[in-house]
């Protein structure tokens, strides 16, 4: 994880201000409008494309209803076609939490991003733990790296063929006697 995106770790909601660079991730290739375009009305653009960027920002959900930023929503509006509100944020973009969810859906789907699984889940927590009783006091970027050791192990161990992935769930691979 690059020591820019700790800021976001955990976080649902837009920071009040994004630097130029985190801007750039609301910037949207010409098929991510027309997706968007065709997909969703006009009413919802924008703020699926708040979600869109900042799922690829964060790796998360937009979930907070604060205010948006009027800059943020100007970008939006212009890539996606439609007339920014003078004053937003995700309540009164989504009045039903349904649509948010749905949005989110639509997002991870396009972004090739899956859902973990409760074992996954599991395997991660156990992982922090074990990090955890090594440090002394509570030191956020302590845990960020530990937690970034710990998945680079299993990666490494996926890349070496330890292990696989089939259908969400980390197993021995199968080998065929000869």
């Amino acid at each position: 994880m690059a020591h820019w995106q700790d800021r976001f770790l955990g976080i649902g909601e837009l920071p009040g201000e994004l630097s130029i660079f985190e801007i750039e991730f609301f910037q949207f290739s010409p098929r991510d409008i027309a997706a968007i375009r065709k997909e969703f009305r006009p009413k919802y653009r924008i703020a699926v494309g708040l979600q869109l960027g900042f799922m690829r920002l964060t790796g998360a959900r937009l979930h907070a209803f604060n205010v948006v930023p009027r800059k943020l929503l100007n970008l939006v509006g212009e890539q996606v076609g439609e007339n920014a509100p003078s004053i937003a944020s995700l309540r009164s973009m989504y009045r039903r939490g349904n649509t948010r969810r749905d949005h989110q859906a639509w997002v991870m789907q396009w972004l090739h991003i899956k859902v973990h699984t409760k074992r996954q889940e599991r395997m991660l927590f156990s992982a922090l733990r074990e990090a955890s009783k090594a440090i002394g006091s509570i030191d956020r970027l302590s845990l960020v790296a530990a937690a970034k050791q710990g998945m680079d192990t299993v990666s490494q161990v996926l890349a070496r063929g330890e292990l696989s992935i089939h259908e969400g769930n980390i197993a021995p691979p199968t080998r065929s006697s000869q």
